[in-house]
């Protein structure tokens, strides 16, 4: 009798089972839905220089003017304008500036075009502009005498972007500018409107082939010289206006 009755049980037991197997079987799907989270905050180290040749790789360069900003929108480099020599001429004369020199991931000096390197990790493309104004004549060291009438011209400007940048192109590059040596007229260089410019872009001033001839300076034969070192600065601006808002 005991078998019997632990028999009936066990199959009481698998009929329930097999009941409660087709009753989940039909009935509906349960859903949670849960979050993934991720916090980014504002990059303010700024950009570091690159090869304007090779953005791929990174340069130290040897002659800046200035080492940078910082920040989410930064200048990463500017180069200075280092004009051959020349001589007291009462004729018109053009000298070309030299070469940029920058240090390479192998320790090598090299020279590469004379640039600007702009950098915007604000995220949400905003925009920017990114002007030049030269500060006053060409001075002498000495006697202070102008070079009247020299003018500063940046030819052969080719914008390039660093690998990587899936960002708009600046709208606004020029393909080459002339200074004003009495800071009248701020002259823009790049200028990225709303939905542009995101990442690193560069200005360059020619390529391997053009460098040494992008950058000039012409001195009338009427101004007074002497034999001295003249100079002049260069301020290079970057705005956080977007380029359809630039006067």
């Amino acid at each position: 009798m005991k078998l019997v009755k632990y028999s009936a049980a066990a199959a009481l037991l698998l009929s329930v089972g097999a009941a409660g197997f087709t009753l989940d079987a039909n009935a509906a799907d349960k859903t949670v839905n849960t979050q993934g989270k991720i916090s980014l905050e504002a990059d303010t180290s700024g950009g570091q220089p690159t090869d304007p040749v090779d953005p791929t790789k990174p340069v130290k360069p040897t002659d800046p003017e200035g080492p940078g900003t910082s920040g989410p929108l930064s200048i990463d480099v500017a180069t200075n304008f280092n004009f051959e020599s020349g001589k007291v001429s009462t004729k018109d004369e053009t000298y070309k500036a030299l070469p940029t020199k920058v240090e390479t991931e192998s320790g090598a000096i090299e020279e590469r075009p004379n640039y600007v390197q702009v950098t915007d990790k604000r995220g949400g493309q905003k925009g920017w502009t990114l002007s030049l104004v030269q500060n006053g004549q060409f001075k002498a060291a000495t006697s202070g005498n102008e070079l009247a009438g020299a003018e500063i011209t940046i030819k052969n400007m080719e914008t390039v972007a660093t690998p990587g940048t899936l960002a708009t192109a600046p709208s606004i590059a020029p393909s080459s500018v002339t200074l004003s040596s009495t800071g009248a007229s701020t002259n823009t260089i790049l200028a990225a409107d709303e939905d542009e410019g995101g990442g690193t872009w560069i200005s360059r001033f020619g390529d391997l082939s053009t460098m040494g001839d992008s950058v000039e300076l012409k001195i009338p034969g009427k101004s007074v010289q002497e034999a001295d070192q003249y100079t002049t600065s260069l301020t290079w601006t970057l705005s956080e206006t977007p380029a359809n808002t630039t006067p």
